[in-house]
């Protein structure tokens, strides 16, 4: 009787432990959003030409004493000062020297830089000689806090998208499933619409290139536990 009672325990045990084995389940799923751009960028070059070293110097200090006046964010004002020289009939010939500095601006409202081109013009209708400037890649990109902030709302989108496959996955496998770990994957897909670099004259106003909206794409990988 004793004997038989003990295969029964053991085979009932058996049976609860079989009921009781971990699923794993793994699954990748996909938030994808497309931004609208939100920060106006674009590069002003300055470059000057002269005979004397201290000139081009207090000229590039005057160009960056105005603008800083402005007020606008912007990255930059390293300059640089070097001989100018060229090649004439294997010959290295030098004529005085050659200073040039740049910036780099982040404005909300593309028309914010006929105030940068203005101010940089009328330096250079008081320099007039050797004194140039251009603009580079005027583009529009995405803010970091605003895509940031998409990011997040996209993570959050996936963590109600990782329950409700976990509910449907224990409803097919007639468990209960836990999240064990989400692991998030982030891409970013820049669209830049650049201008070719330009040369600005006097009373012109600065094209504005289009806005185009750009992807974020959040993957993450889930892991359940299914008892």
């Amino acid at each position: 009787m004793k004997q038989i009672l003990l295969v029964m325990l053991i085979a009932f045990s058996s049976l609860f432990a079989s009921s009781k084995e971990a699923t794993d389940v793994h699954v990748t799923l996909n938030a994808s959003a497309n931004i609208e751009p939100d920060i106006y960028s674009f590069g002003l070059f300055v470059f000057m030409t002269n005979l004397s070293e201290k000139t081009i110097i207090n000229s590039l200090g005057i160009v960056d004493k105005t603008i800083r006046s402005l007020g606008l964010r912007y990255e930059g004002g390293r300059y640089s000062l070097y001989q100018n020289c060229h090649w004439e009939k294997d010959k290295r010939v030098c004529e005085g020297y050659k200073g040039e500095v740049g910036y780099q601006f982040f404005i909300q409202d593309p028309k914010t830089q006929n105030r940068v081109l203005q101010a940089i013009d009328e330096l250079k209708s008081r320099i007039h000689k050797g004194f140039g400037f251009s603009i580079r890649y005027p583009h529009w990109e995405v803010s970091r806090s605003r895509r940031e902030s998409v990011m997040q709302d996209l993570q959050l989108r996936l963590i109600d998208k990782a329950k409700t496959f976990g509910k449907k996955a224990g409803e097919k496998l007639s468990k209960q499933c836990h999240i064990t770990s989400i692991d998030y994957t982030t891409r970013y897909f820049p669209v830049v619409r650049m201008l070719k670099s330009m040369t600005v004259k006097s009373d012109i106003q600065a094209p504005e290139p289009a806005k185009t909206k750009q992807r974020v794409e959040v993957k993450a990988k889930v892991k359940y536990v299914c008892r």
